[in-house]
């Protein structure tokens, strides 16, 4: 019935407040975490969850939901779900305690909204259900339905493109061997004193030279290297992602750089890397329509590629053995879709039972959410130096001919300390410079992500003090856990033209010396935030 306003209002608070008392009195009971990713995952397409469609063009907003159904310390939702093609508006909350149903006026109520009141169908209704009961109730399923019968007695029919019959499923499959579902155990956590190197196409001759290069590199005392595999778009803003077979690089080879690296007594983070052949660095990968919006369609098509390509590697981890899998480097425009990422974490849990980890741009740990679902905060440590000593009041930073020293990088570094301190502390996770470095040129640490360029001056110690304040600063931290320097040359040049080596890569460079002295050091890791 269509109530006067100022009835509607003494109503609704009647409502709310039986509505209150009762989910404050039923009976809940703290689900396991493999459960609530059960309940994620069933749902189709794991699809973002703020704003719930519901009949008659209305929606519902998760903070207004929040008020109504958290009456727990500390009870948060799993997923809520709403069944568009219900009369009567039906509302399923999945939350970490219990699953609420609430119907469309129930809601209307709680928002004293009197016109969607009169919407939906039915009466104000609202149940809590605590999980153990779920696969003890009563279904009846039909071409397109499924019809519940709940503990009170009242029948709910669902619809099964909603999704939400899938999501009961999984709680009826994890009720009936919860010991089935358990997770696996990550390998423990060791400090990684590594180098990044990157492989490309192994012919006979190349093979030979990363063989030298490899026992090299176990030379500077290291005892991990990150191979990283590249693959290729040919624009920033075109979606298809050419990898392996398709630029040359097959599998065989994939395998013999890991066996290369086995054979050196190596352990290994193989990172899948995406690069754009227009040069446009990969953090701008973007798909913007006609009218500059993003293209949906365009980035569906992207993930669709990535994935395939991730997965491919991470199978080959699997089979390998490998410690770590990096899920991706610097993919900054793409760290807004938490939900393709978790999808892809939990793709990638499936397949491989190492660590894993996300290598984000310095500075932007804060844009990434999905850190709860990876083991290690994966970071290129290529910090606007020169911003921080500017910061300092170190003078003449800013100067053509200035020329940082080693005094100056300790200063520059201790509050990026901090910052990262402060990260591990809030996501409970260890720091890995997965990505860290600066080229052997004269006043390049201020911009340490900083390529090469022809009117650079070698400049060797330089690129050693950086080298030597990174260590003094991360080595003792108990949320570090170690370094994969950018980067190790595939194939050694010679050390008598070092002179003209004004790039990364630290092989006969003073910097050498400074790895193998603090790779020579015990450090065992014990993880504290």
């Amino acid at each position: 019935n269509i109530l006067p306003k100022e009835d509607f209002q003494a109503f609704a608070d009647a409502v709310n407040e039986k509505t209150k008392e009762q989910m404050q009195a039923a009976e809940r009971q703290q689900i396991t975490p493999i459960l609530a990713e059960m309940i994620e995952y069933a749902y189709p397409n794991y699809q973002p969850r703020f704003v719930l469609p519901l009949p008659h063009d209305w929606a519902v907003a998760k903070d207004e939901l929040r008020v109504l159904c958290r009456f727990a310390p500390g009870e948060s939702f799993v997923l809520v779900a709403s069944d568009s093609r219900n009369p009567e508006g039906m509302i399923y909350v999945f939350s970490t305690h219990a699953l609420y149903v609430i119907s469309g006026k129930t809601f209307a109520c709680h928002i004293r909204h009197g016109s969607l009141y009169n919407a939906f169908e039915g009466r104000p209704y609202s149940r809590v259900i605590p999980y153990q009961i779920l696969p003890t109730l009563k279904y009846h399923d039909s071409a397109s339905t499924r019809q519940v019968t709940l503990p009170d007695g009242r029948t709910v029919k669902i619809s099964k493109k909603s999704g939400i019959p899938a999501c009961l499923d999984a709680i009826a499959d994890y009720f009936k061997e919860p010991n089935a579902h358990a997770k696996k155990t990550t390998p423990p956590l060791e400090f990684l004193k590594g180098h990044t190197l990157i492989v490309s196409h192994l012919d006979p001759k190349m093979t030979e030279k990363l063989t030298e290069s490899m026992r090299a590199l176990a030379r500077t005392k290291a005892d991990m290297v990150t191979l990283a595999i590249m693959a290729e778009m040919e624009t920033f803003n075109t979606p298809r992602i050419r990898w392996g077979d398709q630029i040359g690089f097959t599998d065989t080879m994939m395998h013999k750089a890991i066996e290369i690296a086995r054979d050196n007594n190596l352990k290994i983070v193989l990172k899948p890397m995406v690069n754009c052949k227009d040069t446009i660095w990969r953090a701008w990968i973007d798909f913007p329509d006609a009218s500059g919006r993003r293209d949906l369609t365009a980035w569906a098509t992207w993930w669709d590629e990535y994935n395939k390509f991730i997965l491919h590697y991470v199978e080959i981890a699997q089979k390998t053995g490998c410690e770590m899998v990096c899920l991706g480097c610097e993919m900054s425009s793409t760290e807004s879709f938490e939900i393709k990422w978790r999808e892809l974490i939990h793709e990638t849990r499936k397949r491989y039972d190492g660590l894993l980890t996300y290598n984000v741009n310095h500075g932007g740990a804060d844009h990434v959410r999905f850190w709860d679902a990876l083991d290690v905060i994966g970071m290129s440590g290529y910090y606007h130096l020169g911003h921080y000593m500017r910061q300092a009041g170190i003078e003449g930073v800013d100067k053509p001919d200035y020329r940082a020293t080693l005094e100056d990088l300790r200063t520059a570094w201790k509050p990026i300390r901090e910052e990262l301190r402060q990260t591990s502390r809030q996501w409970k996770k260890p720091i890995f410079f997965i990505e860290c470095g600066v080229l052997s040129a004269r006043g390049v640490s201020r911009t340490p992500w900083q390529h090469s360029s022809p009117d650079l001056v070698y400049d060797g110690q330089e690129q050693a003090d950086f080298y030597q304040a990174v260590f003094e600063t991360f080595w003792d931290e108990p949320w570090f856990l170690g370094f994969a320097w950018w980067a190790w040359p595939p194939s050694l040049y010679s050390c008598q033209e070092i002179h003209k080596q004004v790039n990364f890569e630290i092989y006969c460079k003073p910097a050498e010396d400074i790895v193998r002295q603090w790779y020579g050091r015990p450090r065992p890791f014990s993880f504290q935030p």
